[in-house]
């Protein structure tokens, strides 16, 4: 005869195990809006919707209080804003749903709270109000430094905006940045995957690239 688990036991019991009731967690926001939704791309996103965008802020808001319960007394160690395009969010919508967290989390000390962003979102007032808002990681998700790959991969930014985003994320004062690539997209080479991981090691990502493309 089978076993029926009511709707709530059954949710218990899928966010208690395997973890132990003290263990640390991790708070994961989806943000499923885009300027233009890539080919590769196999998210919850949506193009076109931006005017959305303030509603749901305000029901993830909501949202995040009716989760409270579920973990009490195990501190969140990060919380991941996600998507889709996050940037396309002001800061202040941003600081709305880390306050949201605050409020109904404990949160570990030095917990990493991360926000993925597009190159062509992000300049250094931008990223200055992120880090006033409570964000301390930037993830630029950049795909690669080849301009043919960028346009294989449907991406709308260039190899100087993924320079001048992690610039202005340095500038700002971000000291936790990480960038995003694909390996493997269509006729991508060997040779264009060591150039991206090249220039990356040699700090021209961020650095001479992005002196050449501010004059």
């Amino acid at each position: 005869m089978p076993i029926v688990h009511s709707g709530t036991a059954l949710r218990n019991r899928l966010f208690e195990a395997p973890a132990q009731e003290d263990d640390q967690f991790g708070i994961y926001v989806h943000i499923p809006f885009c300027s233009h939704v890539c080919p590769y791309c196999d998210f919850n996103t949506y193009a076109g919707q931006s005017a959305r965008i303030p509603a749901y802020v305000d029901a993830v808001v909501r949202e995040t209080a009716q989760w409270a319960n579920q973990f009490l007394d195990r501190p969140a160690a990060s919380i991941f804003i996600g998507g889709g395009t996050p940037s396309l969010l002001t800061p202040d919508q941003i600081r709305a749903i880390l306050a949201a967290c605050y409020a109904n989390f404990e949160l570990a000390s030095g917990a990493e709270i991360t926000i993925e962003a597009n190159p062509n979102n992000v300049d250094d007032k931008y990223c200055s109000d992120l880090l006033a808002a409570g964000v301390n990681r930037l993830s630029i998700g950049a795909q690669t430094l080849d301009r043919r790959g960028l346009r294989v991969l449907g991406r709308l930014h260039e190899a100087d905006h993924i320079s001048c985003a992690v610039a202005a994320a340095r500038s700002a004062g971000f000291e936790n940045v990480s960038l995003d690539f694909i390996y493997g997209w269509p006729g991508q080479t060997i040779d264009q995957w060591r150039s991206d991981l090249n220039q990356i090691l040699a700090g021209e990502v961020g650095g001479r690239l992005h002196r050449q493309g501010s004059g």
